[in-house]
């Protein structure tokens, strides 16, 4: 069904009126299947959030009709919501309206988007539910339309920003506030008095976050009208500070004091006045339409002031208090304490709290805040701390170490677990007004707390410097040490090499070459009387010399292998046989472990073993096959030469002395490495040669 705004004939007779009015109702009544608010409200808020179609019937209460705001509060029987339509609609209060829309959720809480309306007839504002603010101030009656009275403790208009303004009205104490907003406030002087008892009327909206849950409570008006004066502001109920301080606590029905003293502090709408040996704390009221008169005060002044008694921190306070009177300022002297565990010893404890005192104390330290300056203080074993303002920085001299005296505002703290145990306070602030409530009584000394833990951290880094030079120089001479031990290791290994090389040079090339010269002496003389012997003895000395060559080569390559340098065997052996069988049709076969890896100077030998081996079978056994066949388990190694040669008499086997070198040879080489040869031959059956080493 499509929704349509029904405009009817400004003049018509009574029963034609009642005949569109049951026609209109019995259309609505077919087509519309009407919920309660109440229901709507019950439902989940995500099935709110999302957006539910429902149909509502219901009086307007509250109307926004404004150039850049159309809104209207519609309630029935069980409670209200909060209408925003389609396009504006000329409403009245009271008058009934049938709409459909979809719900949602914003800071005024539930309330019914994107509304098609439906217009009803005009009539009156429902009854209003009959309720006090201390219900609505704990949550109670949302949406309703209401009846409350209340005594007004503020008036002020809303910001600019809001045209036209609302005039909001303030019941309550601060910490319970209750406010009241005047949608349509006519120019001009408020209606209303400060301090008058009121009877309102209007609906309970509690503003909510975009989760549903509630931030605070108002009461929506449309005029001045819906407020009705009760009874014109009364006489305060308690006079002086005295009395004021005996309040007992209870907020309705609100009771109003007026005190007269002496301003002792004043800093941003909060005073504190003193008479006599009592002092109190004074908020004073923002209102913007009934502003003090006397204008700013300054400490010294002495005034007239009406406002609410409140419970503070500890003591009584006065709130939303007006200036009635102020004269010119007067001296006033502090109360002198010897330190500040005397604030505690007396028992008048709880008339010290907002005096003016002065003490002495010694300076813990002085920090610099956002809006103020904070010395931490101690008094005879007692810490607390003051405060200056930021405008009012304390002197350079004052620094920790300091004793200084102090005035300043006494605020004394009582803990959550102090006051739940019914205890007294155990520590206090002392407010500070202006740079001469700090006086310096004497200076610090030099070696303050924090020049002496600026040197001992200089001290530590200075011994911890040294210990770090101290452990690199040993380091140093460490690496020198280890430096010379190596150079002196090295030059003892050289004298051994040369000594070990100088040796075999003697043991072996010297008595060959000897052994040749022999010869040829002997060849000379035999050589007119016998010259087949002296043959003889130059193709022996021939052989010598051939024998020193290749020991003069064996002593060179020991002088360039590094001992320290490891090396493959098994290729070294494959490449060796791998060259005897290209320069000689012998068959020469390798096998053995492909990793076998030895110092240098223990593959060399093994190496010229082998050779020395292989040639003798070439040379002398006329072999077609040589086998050679290299094995490692755990750290010994075995290579065995085998060849299938004609063969020798181990017995009868020419040696040194007829220049054959061979055998001595390889034992020799053997020997110089902790090794061991064994060789065995049969005539007609080869020669097998053994060998062996340990590796580690």
């Amino acid at each position: 069904m499509r929704f349509l705004q029904l405009p009817l004939p400004a003049r018509r007779t009574k029963s034609l009126e009642r005949a569109l009015l049951f026609v209109f109702f019995l259309a609505f009544a077919i087509n519309l299947r009407a919920e309660t608010i109440a229901e709507i409200r019950n439902l989940p808020f995500s099935e709110i959030a999302s957006g539910r179609e429902v149909q509502l019937s219901g009086t307007v209460t509250y109307l926004r009709d404004i150039p850049t705001d159309f809104n209207f509060y519609l309630n029935d029987s069980s409670g209200g919501v909060m209408v925003y339509p389609l396009e504006r609609a000329n409403l009245k209060l009271g008058q009934r309206v049938f709409l459909k829309g979809i719900t949602g959720m914003s800071v005024h809480g539930l309330l019914v988007r994107k509304a098609a309306l439906q217009l009803g007839p005009a009539g009156q504002l429902p009854e209003p539910l009959k309720t006090t603010m201390a219900e609505v101030r704990e949550g109670h009656h949302e949406g309703q339309y209401a009846e409350m009275e209340g005594v007004i403790r503020s008036l002020r208009l809303e910001s600019p920003e809001l045209q036209p303004r609302r005039m909001a009205l303030d019941f309550g104490s601060r910490a319970r506030r209750l406010t009241v907003w005047i949608s349509n406030y006519p120019e001009g002087n408020p209606p209303f008095e400060l301090g008058a008892t009121v009877r309102v009327r209007g609906v309970v909206v509690r503003w909510k976050n975009p989760r549903g849950q509630p931030q605070s409570i108002n009461v929506l008006l449309n005029s001045t009208e819906e407020v009705l004066a009760i009874t014109a502001p009364s006489k305060p109920q308690f006079e002086g500070i005295d009395k004021t301080q005996l309040w007992d606590g209870a907020e309705e029905p609100a009771r109003s004091a007026e005190i007269t003293g002496t301003i002792t502090f004043s800093s941003e709408g909060l005073l504190v006045v003193q008479q006599g040996t009592q002092a109190m704390r004074i908020r004073l009221n923002d209102s913007n339409l009934f502003p003090n008169p006397t204008g700013p005060q300054q400490l010294g002044n002495t005034v007239r002031l009406r406002g609410f008694p409140v419970l503070g921190t500890y003591t009584v306070e006065l709130e939303d208090a007006h200036i009635q009177e102020s004269t010119p300022p007067v001296a006033i002297r502090p109360e002198s304490l010897p330190n500040a565990a005397a604030i505690f010893a007396s028992p008048q404890l709880v008339d010290r709290d907002a005096r003016l005192i002065t003490l002495p104390a010694n300076v813990l330290s002085v920090r610099e805040r956002e809006a103020h300056w904070t010395l931490e203080l101690l008094s005879e074993n007692k810490p607390f701390t003051a405060i200056l303002p930021h405008a009012a920085p304390p002197p350079k001299e004052i620094r920790a170490g300091s004793r200084v005296q102090l005035t300043g505002i006494c605020t004394l703290h009582l803990s959550e677990e102090r006051r739940r145990l019914g205890k007294s306070p155990d520590s206090f602030t002392l407010m500070m007004r202006i740079p001469e409530d700090l006086t310096l009584l004497a200076a610090a000394p030099w070696w303050t707390p924090k020049r002496l833990q600026s040197a001992l951290l200089f001290a530590a880094l200075g011994s911890l410097l040294l210990l770090l030079s101290t452990l690199m120089l040993r380091a140093r001479n460490r690496r020198l040490r280890l430096e010379i031990d190596a150079r002196q290791r090295a030059e003892a290994e050289l004298a051994n090499e040369r000594r070990r090389v100088a040796g075999q040079l003697h043991d072996t090339l010297q008595q060959t070459i000897t052994a040749a010269s022999l010869q040829l002496h002997a060849a000379s003389k035999l050589l007119l009387n016998d010259p087949p012997s002296a043959a003889s003895s130059i193709d022996l000395a021939h052989q010598l010399i051939v024998r020193s060559r290749e020991e003069l080569r064996d002593a060179v390559w020991d002088l360039r292998v590094d001992d320290k340098a490891r090396v493959n065997l098994h290729e070294l052996l494959s490449r060796l046989c791998q060259e005897f069988s290209e320069s000689h049709q012998t068959r020469i076969s390798f096998a053995g472990d492909t990793n076998t890896h030895l110092p240098a100077h223990l593959a060399t030998q093994v190496v010229r073993v082998t050779r020395e081996a292989t040639t003798n079978a070439l040379k002398h056994a006329s072999a077609s096959s040589i086998q050679v066949q290299l094995t490692s388990v755990d750290s010994t190694l075995t290579l065995t030469i085998k060849d299938n040669g004609r063969g020798f008499n181990l017995d009868r086997a020419p040696g040194p002395e007829t220049g054959h070198f061979g055998l001595s040879g390889m034992k020799e080489s053997l020997e110089r490495i902790g090794g061991s040869i064994v060789v065995k031959s049969t005539l007609g059956a080869g020669t097998v040669v053994k060998l062996k080493i340990q590796t580690v």
